[in-house]
């Protein structure tokens, strides 16, 4: 805790306060060891109907270096909601800086205990589901809408579909997982690649749109 608290200034009076103000009275912490630490230059806007559940402990702008003025930015709407950890480890939840999170209107994101890079923008209008030992590379976009208002004139066109990521679920840098899809336990989404189909447990899949390419597999961190 000591490291902690020097390495992201929660000696700071300014951070210290947001630190007291957020885990005991503006979100609600499941134990008594599960901390959000927002770090310097991290900014939330959160309507006041909107939640955030930890089961975990989070770090919000994780490793950002001493000189960068790059954001993190957390934003939810009216009655959004966030559950952050609830695996069997309860590990810390690590969200790099520069990270985007938007949680928009009625929708629910959840984060297991995993990893998320910097960088990494997660848009969500309905309900994003990652699950637990995941690897979210940086500049990696996910996304379970076309954005907005924006809409196809087309019979039976939906803007918004679930998006689930189940657990140990690497996903390589740059990548974009799309709207409605599914990404089985164990699989790997190569750099670069665009997901916008269905992947099945323990493949990898790469290329836009990622295709598999190989079965059967087995990943460590």
């Amino acid at each position: 805790m000591i490291d902690l608290i020097l390495k992201y200034r929660l000696w700071h009076p300014l951070q210290a306060a947001r630190m007291l103000y957020y885990n005991f009275f503006r979100i609600r912490r499941m134990g008594k060891r599960a901390f959000l630490v927002l770090a310097k230059r991290t900014v939330v806007d959160a309507d006041k109907t909107a939640n955030i559940v930890l089961r975990s402990s989070v770090i919000l702008g994780w490793c950002n270096m001493k000189r960068s003025r790059l954001e993190t930015a957390l934003t939810m709407g009216r009655n959004s909601r966030i559950f952050f950890g609830g695996g069997k480890n309860n590990r810390q939840i690590l969200i790099g800086y520069g990270s985007y999170i938007q949680v928009g209107k009625d929708a629910v994101l959840s984060i297991g205990d995993s990893f998320v890079n910097r960088e990494v923008k997660i848009v969500c209008n309905k309900e994003v589901s990652i699950g637990d030992g995941c690897i979210i590379a940086m500049g990696t976009v996910i996304r379970d809408n076309d954005g907005g208002s924006h809409r196809l004139m087309s019979p039976g066109y939906c803007n918004a579909k679930l998006v689930k990521i189940g657990n140990h679920v690497w996903i390589g840098e740059n990548s974009m997982v799309l709207k409605g899809v599914a990404i089985g336990d164990g699989a790997v989404v190569a750099a670069s690649s665009v997901v916008t189909k269905d992947v099945p447990p323990r493949c990898l899949v790469a290329g836009a749109p990622a295709k598999v390419v190989r079965e059967d597999i087995e990943w460590e961190a």
